[in-house]
């Protein structure tokens, strides 16, 4: 079973794999449903989708390609698709430009209006904590880590 992770993970170490440089040793930058959705190494410096260390990875994959094969062999239907629902953000924010986010940045406001690389256009609207923003994207809401 997999780790749950929380909004307090986020700007931790964790070892990851990193796809640039090789190097294991990283910092969360975003969580999202429970999981770790983005980390930056701390060695070259690159944004990258967390990947586990190998051993992790490939126990994770056997496991995963065995339950599919076992189910379409008894008969019994593949797992449902999980449908995403779309998340409409608490602040109003439709009069705002759209900036690309940077973690760097250190002047962000509620409801400005975001780009990430990864999760696409979205409206800032929460401060949790200092660092911690909350952003809605389109279909799920993301802790991210700012003014680094």
């Amino acid at each position: 079973m997999l780790p749950v992770f929380d909004d307090s993970a986020v700007a931790k170490d964790i070892e990851a794999v990193c796809s640039k440089c090789g190097e294991s040793w990283h910092v969360i930058v975003a969580v999202s449903d429970g999981k770790i959705a983005q980390v930056q190494c701390k060695s070259c410096g690159g944004y990258h989708k967390y990947r586990p260390i190998a051993t992790a990875r490939m126990s994770q994959k056997k496991s995963t390609k065995s339950t599919i094969a076992a189910s379409t062999r008894e008969g019994s239907p593949l797992p449902k698709l999980k449908i995403p629902k779309i998340l409409t953000p608490a602040v109003d924010a439709s009069d705002r430009p759209v900036r690309p986010y940077s973690i760097k940045a250190a002047d962000y406001r509620l409801g400005d209006r975001i780009e990430h690389s990864k999760f696409g256009i979205g409206v800032v609207d929460g401060f949790p904590s200092p660092g911690k923003m909350n952003v809605t994207f389109e279909t799920e809401r993301v802790l991210l880590v700012y003014g680094k």
